[in-house]
């Protein structure tokens, strides 16, 4: 059986007791502990996670600011290019997209803008060959006109 007795003091200064039978004979073993060794060294151990407390919480900081930071940097650049295309400017270069939701983003800002730009490319040049298609037509009716009016045929002169 242990026993354990708390709060002596001996000589002024307070001890832990400790008594434990040796088995299969009638003796035991005693042991003495100043309580000023079991602060001591818990004291120790305190200040070990204060200082690592703080050493780590700055460095925590600093890796948190520069995490958000490249995310609002990504952000802030994609807004800038979303400003871009609203005022009318789709002639872009695609912005580089990483593996995560901000990356998604931009991968499809990306291609909504190739695709805008492509179908005003192909509106333009479809505007183009009508409008030369039109241009065509009215120079065959003025040309139509013109040989087969009577003012214009020979009158004789």
């Amino acid at each position: 059986m242990d026993i354990w007795l708390d709060r002596l003091e001996f000589n002024g200064q307070q001890i832990l007791l400790g008594l434990q039978p040796i088995p299969g004979t009638n003796m035991s073993i005693t042991m003495i502990v100043p309580y000023s060794d079991i602060l001591k060294l818990s004291y120790i151990m305190r200040n070990r996670l204060i200082f690592i407390f703080f050493l780590i919480i700055p460095l925590t900081f600093v890796l948190s600011f520069n995490v958000a930071g490249s995310a609002t940097k990504r952000l802030r650049q994609l807004i800038r290019h979303v400003r871009k295309v609203k005022n009318g400017n789709f002639r872009i270069d695609p912005l580089p997209a990483n593996q995560d939701e901000i990356g998604e983003l931009t991968r499809n800002f990306n291609v909504m803008v190739e695709n805008v730009s492509r179908l005003m490319d192909q509106t333009y040049t479809r505007g183009r060959e009508v409008k030369n298609k039109e241009l065509k037509a009215l120079q065959a009716q003025i040309t139509h006109t013109f040989y087969t009016t009577p003012s214009n045929q020979c009158n004789g002169y």
